[in-house]
C-alpha cells in the first residue's frame, strides 16, 4: 500500500492532480458518526484520508488500513471514496483531506469537522413587574457552544432571543415555549404564565460570569453580577 502514500507527497504537482478544493464545515454531535464524501468522478484505484496531516485510513482496493485514534472506528467505501468515522469525540475535530487516485491522477477534497455536544434542556424563569404588571420570561442553558433561542406561544407568537416580554393583557393560562438550538440538536421547555411569581429571581450565566436580576418593591430591576 505504498503507491498512494508516495503519490500523496506530490499534491503540489498540479499537473498530476485534480483538486476538488471546496472546504466546508461539518458539525457532528458528540458520540455520533460522520460520513465524509470526497465527491470524486470515476472509479477509485487508491484512497487515502488524513486528519490534520496524519493518516486516518487508506484502501488500495485489496487491503484496508486504519491508523492512530481511528483504529476500529473508520470505514472507507471503495466505490465512492467516502470515509465514515464512528463514535466521534471532540478530539476528532479538525481538517480531513482525501487523496483519491483515479486513472493515475489524484482527486482531492477537504472538510473541516467540528464535534460539539447536544444542547441541554433549557430553563425558563419568570419575573412579574409589580408596577406595570407585565411579565418577562428568561430562557437559559449551559453550553460552551453557540446557541440560538426561539420563543413560540400565544397567538402564534414568534420571537428570537433569551428574553420574552409579555404585557399584562396576556391570559394567565397562556403557555410559552423556549427552544434552544445549536448546529446538531435542539431542546424545548414550556412555561405557563400562571406559574409566574412576583419578584422571582432568575440567573443568566456563561463560562465567565453569573448575573442575577430581580425587581424591588418599586418595580426597579436590579442586577447582581458575580465573576467566576
Amino acid at each position: 500500500m505504498k503507491t498512494l502514500g508516495e503519490v500523496f507527497h506530490l499534491f503540489v504537482c498540479v499537473i498530476l492532480s485534480r483538486f476538488n478544493a471546496v472546504t466546508s464545515i461539518i458539525y457532528v454531535e458528540n458520540g455520533k458518526s460522520v460520513t465524509l464524501d470526497p465527491n470524486v468522478q470515476g472509479n477509485p484505484e487508491d484512497i487515502l484520508w488524513t486528519f490534520n496531516g496524519n493518516k486516518v485510513a487508506e484502501h488500495d482496493l485489496n487491503e484496508f488500513q486504519e491508523y492512530g485514534q481511528f483504529r476500529r472506528r473508520s470505514e472507507i467505501q471503495i466505490t465512492t471514496g467516502q470515509l465514515s468515522v464512528l463514535r466521534m469525540t471532540s478530539q476528532d475535530s479538525g481538517i480531513y483531506r482525501s487523496a483519491i487516485q483515479i486513472d493515475g491522477k489524484l482527486q482531492n477534497s477537504e472538510n473541516e469537522v467540528q464535534v460539539i455536544d447536544a444542547v441541554q434542556e433549557p430553563n425558563v424563569t419568570c419575573i412579574l413587574n409589580n408596577i406595570t404588571e407585565s411579565k418577562t420570561l428568561f430562557c437559559s442553558v449551559s453550553s460552551q457552544f453557540q446557541t440560538t433561542f426561539e420563543w413560540t406561544g400565544s397567538n402564534s407568537i414568534q420571537h428570537s432571543g433569551q428574553e420574552l416580554h409579555i404585557s399584562k393583557e396576556e391570559k394567565p393560562d397562556s403557555v410559552f415555549t423556549c427552544t434552544v438550538k445549536n448546529e446538531v440538536s435542539l431542546k424545548s421547555t414550556s412555561f405557563a404564565l400562571k406559574d409566574c411569581l412576583t419578584g422571582q429571581l432568575h440567573a443568566h450565566y456563561n463560562n465567565f460570569w453569573l448575573k442575577y436580576s430581580v425587581y424591588d418593591e418599586s418595580g426597579l430591576r436590579l442586577f447582581i453580577v458575580m465573576f467566576l
